[in-house]
């Protein structure tokens, strides 16, 4: 199954952590109906690691990189120039989940 950001959000940009979450919700619907999810960037223009967190990150989060891995894979990002740099970053992020932890838990507050 492929869900797209900007029919989600109604919008080219992804931004903000309400957004993420948006995505957030929509693909753990994709997940349950079909057990792998695309997730896809097309005529998104502006992307923030805000918004990653609060989609990829919180999913990394609450079911395990591996998870994350083999069932929820980023596509149509290779005009957002920044899009590998960003989401290495929310990547490091989990794996210092000791740190990051309470920080999700304070932002979703």
């Amino acid at each position: 199954m492929q869900i797209s950001v900007f029919e989600i959000l109604n919008s080219s940009n992804a931004m903000f952590h309400q957004d993420g979450l948006k995505l957030h919700h929509a693909i753990l619907e994709a997940l349950a109906k079909s057990g792998r999810v695309k997730v896809s960037f097309d005529k998104i223009k502006v992307l923030t690691t805000q918004f990653l967190n609060a989609s990829f990150g919180k999913i990394m989060v609450d079911s395990g990189m591996s998870f994350f891995e083999k069932n929820v894979k980023p596509v149509d990002t290779d005009h957002l120039i920044s899009f590998d740099t960003k989401f290495e970053w929310v990547v490091d992020n989990i794996k210092n989940d000791k740190d990051y932890r309470p920080i999700i838990s304070a932002a979703l507050a």
